[in-house]
This record gives structure tokens, C-alpha cells and sequence, in this order.
């Protein structure tokens, strides 16, 4: 177990990953009008964060080769733990989150369907990955739009689910996606130094907040 602490304390740090995605699930609930939904709420976080646990892995995947070479220091490089080891984590994530949806929401089984297939690209670079390695925008842009689709997952299984109203502020929940968004290609700085991460925690949590007291 102590390799796997020290694994995700540098690769996912579960001290910024658990609150960030219980953050990104709830704020978006609010806004669908069931922050108050306990049972969901733990579906839809274990979904959110498993997705991330498993874009690390398919970024340590794809990127083996080149890490190898530009930073021998992360874990997989050094060999304290190998691929083969993350991909039985992530073949595991997958089955149970397949489970999960299909017995306690297979009403939602569609849209669960899309991200797992555009995740599927992203593992293989869209097939792009000459190009999208001279275009950094696009590259970054490609990869953002999953977190679209894990919010309308998060809003479809919510308005599938349980009676939904127009929540008056969705406006400002969508400003403050699209600032998050951009930020992603403007402040390279503030996201080597984690300041980035820590506004879109905030920003979802203030927004998550907002919406809650609202209703």
C-alpha cells in the first residue's frame, strides 16, 4: 500500500482530487435543483472521480515514451509502480462503474456510453496526435470537452431522476465554466503551481453554494 500512497500523492493527490470532484458534482446538482439529493450525489461523485482517476492513467499510458525521457522521476518511470498495475485499476474502475449505472440508473446508460467513447479517443489522442502536438489550443480544448459532458451527465441523470426546475442561477454557473475553461490556456504559470486547480475548486464550490442556498 505504500507505493500506492506514494503514487497518488504525486500523480493524484487525493487531497486536492476528493474535494475538487465532490465540488464539480455538487455544484453542478445545484444547478439542476437536487444539491439536496445525498444518494445521487455519492453516485455522480464516484463517476466524476473515477473519470479522473482514469484519465491519469490513460495519460500515463499514452505519454509513457515521452515521460521516459523528459521526466524519469514520476513513479511508473522509476518502476515503483508499472502500466500494467494501472491498467487492472482502470479495467476495475470501469466495471464498476459500468454496474453501477446500469443497476441503479440504467436510464442514464446513453450519455454514460458518449463519455466512455469519447474517453476512448482521448486514449489514442483522437488520432491526431501529430497534429495536436503542434497545436496546443486544440489539444487542450479536445480535452476540456469531456468536462462538458461529465456535467451533463450530472445534469441529465439529475433531471431523469427527479422533477427538475430552471435554476435562475445557471447563467452564472455557465460564466463561470467558460472562465475555468479559457484559464486553462492563460495562466501556463498559475497550473505548474497548482493556483489554477485551486481556483476551479473555489469556483465550483462558490457556485455549488450559491445555488444551494438559493433553493
Amino acid at each position: 500500500m505504500k507505493k500506492w500512497y506514494q503514487y497518488q500523492k504525486e500523480r493524484f493527490p487525493l487531497w486536492f482530487y476528493l474535494p475538487f470532484s465532490a465540488a464539480f458534482t455538487w455544484s453542478t446538482m445545484c444547478i439542476a435543483g437536487n444539491g439536496r439529493k445525498a444518494i445521487l450525489f455519492l453516485y455522480l461523485w464516484f463517476m466524476v472521480l473515477s473519470f479522473f482517476m482514469l484519465f491519469r492513467i490513460a495519460d500515463e499510458h499514452k505519454d509513457y515514451e515521452e515521460d521516459c525521457i523528459k521526466h524519469p522521476e514520476r513513479p511508473v518511470q522509476r518502476k515503483l509502480v508499472s502500466l500494467k498495475e494501472l491498467k487492472k485499476i482502470g479495467a476495475a474502475l470501469l466495471v464498476v462503474q459500468m454496474l453501477v449505472t446500469i443497476i441503479c440508473y440504467p436510464i442514464t446508460v446513453p450519455i454514460y456510453v458518449i463519455i466512455l467513447f469519447y474517453f476512448l479517443l482521448m486514449t489514442k489522442e483522437f488520432y491526431l496526435r501529430t497534429i495536436l502536438k503542434r497545436h496546443s489550443f486544440i489539444y487542450g480544448a479536445l480535452h476540456q470537452i469531456v468536462l462538458v459532458l461529465l456535467d451533463y451527465l450530472i445534469i441529465i441523470t439529475s433531471k431523469l431522476t427527479y422533477q427538475v426546475t430552471k435554476h435562475p442561477m445557471y447563467y452564472l454557473y455557465a460564466i463561470g465554466r467558460f472562465l475555468c475553461f479559457f484559464s486553462v490556456f492563460s495562466f501556463k504559470e498559475m497550473h505548474k503551481k497548482g493556483l489554477l486547480m485551486l481556483a476551479y475548486f473555489l469556483t465550483a464550490l462558490l457556485m455549488g453554494a450559491a445555488c444551494y442556498l438559493y433553493l
